[in-house]
C-alpha cells in the first residue's frame, strides 16, 4: 500500500504548463505541499501572486528570479522564498528545475487549474484558511501597486 506521506522519483505525471514549463505535485497535505516544475531553456515563469508562502529550491539549472520587483540570479543550490501576495517569476537561464514548498497547499495545483494569474485578485481568496491570509483580510491592507 502506498504511503501518502511519500513520494517515489517519477510516481506523479508532469502537466504542462505553457511551452517548456511543466509541474508536478510530489506530496501535498493541506497544511504544506511540495512541488517540482521543469524549466527549458528560454522558458517563463509569469510574474503571478498567490496567498501562499513559498519556498524554492534551484534543484538545477540557473533562473533570473523576479521577487517583488527586484531580479537576481541563482544557481543550482540555490534558494528563495515568496511572502503571501508579492508578484514574483522565473526565467530559466538554462534549462533547469525548481523544487517549491507552499503552505498552505495550492488547490488550484490539486484541480490542475494552471497557478493564479497575475491578472486576478492579488487578495487571499474568501476560502483560504491560512491565518496570514485570515490576517491580512481582517486588517484590510491596501492593495500593493
Amino acid at each position: 500500500m502506498a504511503s501518502p506521506f511519500v513520494a517515489q522519483r517519477g510516481a506523479t505525471p508532469w502537466t504542462e504548463l505553457a511551452p517548456g514549463n511543466r509541474r508536478r505535485v510530489l506530496v501535498s497535505r493541506p497544511e504544506l505541499m511540495q512541488v517540482e516544475f521543469g524549466f527549458d531553456e528560454g522558458a517563463i515563469g509569469a510574474l503571478h501572486s498567490h496567498p501562499h508562502v513559498q519556498a524554492s529550491y534551484v534543484a538545477e539549472g540557473s533562473f533570473e528570479v523576479t521577487i517583488g520587483g527586484e531580479m537576481t540570479v541563482l544557481r543550482e543550490g540555490g534558494s528563495f522564498i515568496v511572502p503571501p501576495d508579492v508578484v514574483h517569476g522565473v526565467k530559466a537561464l538554462t534549462a533547469g528545475r525548481l523544487v517549491d514548498c507552499f503552505t498552505p497547499q495550492r488547490d488550484d495545483f490539486l484541480r490542475g487549474r494552471p497557478p493564479i494569474a497575475l491578472a486576478r485578485s492579488r487578495r487571499p481568496a474568501a476560502s483560504c484558511r491560512h491565518p496570514l491570509a485570515r490576517r491580512r483580510r481582517s486588517m484590510r491592507l491596501p492593495r500593493s501597486r
